[in-house]
């Protein structure tokens, strides 16, 4: 096999029933010259059979099965072995356009851009929606400004050239499960990479539709990493005043709200992270969460203190 232009990955955890339509739809692309990584993160359904029977047809294709890490570490897997000059990352569960790596690619080569963006259509109950992905700009820091507003966040309607990944040591870090897609993004826009924009829908992202996959599992796991997100994002954005401005007022407050509703944090990281939240124009229903917080958590605890007492005078009875 030629060198291929794209390297295409597509992290898989208990997607059988979808795993066919969205790699089909992979290999009917115009472009033909890319390669497939398809990494099963620890599958407990036919998902691994499935990427190992596309494998054995088509050259094209290298499958990873791994122990179960969630979709960063899946992606974090793939990228040692991408030999594209480009690579996208897609979800298992959704579906692509014949023309998306066509498209993309000619307008990163036509424009020597480090990043090419474009529309996707939204699958939600069974409507459709056209989402515009197009940026107020084309410079850097107003496309990440951008995404605290009007674009997705997401990795897989980007096509990245794969080097920025190595020269702008971007990190895939497997304790986020939640907004990791995000974190990317903001790493790699930090940095002077140059952008296009390609004003058509070529992704079809279907909403909630796999209730295994691995952004469906967040809610469960947010209640272990929620510190971890708010750390990494405060570490990677507080050296830089106006995106970490605008963390705080457009992304915290519902992170705070989640974290306070899951009770993810004790005390001590619920001063350290949230309380400055509650002197600016936050959500009522966050304001509310943040100031009853600690009265539940300290209900919670005296309930289960009481339980425990119970328990040791009903041994001793």
């Amino acid at each position: 096999m030629q060198q291929p232009r794209i390297s295409v990955i597509v992290p898989i955890y208990n997607a059988e029933s979808y795993l066919q339509k969205c790699i089909d739809g992979i290999l009917s692309q115009t472009l033909v010259e890319f390669q497939l990584i398809l990494v099963d993160d620890g599958s407990t359904d036919k998902s691994p059979v499935i990427c190992d029977e596309y494998a054995d047809k088509d050259s094209r294709i290298k499958v990873i099965h791994k122990p179960n890490g969630g979709s960063t570490s899946a992606r974090k897997s793939a990228m040692p072995i991408a030999e594209g000059e480009y690579s996208i990352q897609i979800d298992s569960d959704d579906w692509v356009e014949p023309k998306l790596l066509e498209a993309l690619y000619q307008e990163a080569k036509a424009t020597n851009s480090d990043m090419v963006i474009c529309d996707f259509w939204e699958h939600v109950n069974g409507e459709v929606h056209y989402s515009k992905q197009q940026p107020s700009s084309l410079n850097h820091k107003d496309v990440m400004a951008d995404m605290f507003q009007s674009l997705k966040g997401t990795m897989w309607n980007k096509l990245i050239r794969t080097s920025c990944y190595k020269k702008y040591n971007v990190q895939f870090n497997e304790e986020l499960v939640l907004i990791e897609d995000l974190f990317i993004n903001f790493q790699l826009l930090l940095n002077p990479i140059t952008i296009a924009y390609v004003p058509q829908a070529l992704y079809h992202y279907e909403r909630n539709i796999n209730p295994n996959s691995l952004t469906m599992t967040g809610d469960e796991r947010f209640r272990r990493y929620a510190d971890g997100i708010c750390r990494r994002f405060r570490e990677l954005l507080k050296p830089h005043p106006e995106f970490w401005n605008l963390w705080i007022e457009k992304e915290m407050p519902w992170i705070a709200y989640l974290t306070l509703y899951y009770g993810a944090f004790d005390s001590k990281r619920y001063q350290e992270e949230f309380c400055y939240l509650k002197k600016r124009n936050c959500n009522r229903y966050v304001k509310l969460a943040l100031y009853v917080y600690p009265l539940g958590r300290g209900l919670i605890i005296l309930r289960q203190r009481i339980g425990k007492l119970i328990f040791l005078v009903k041994r001793k009875i």
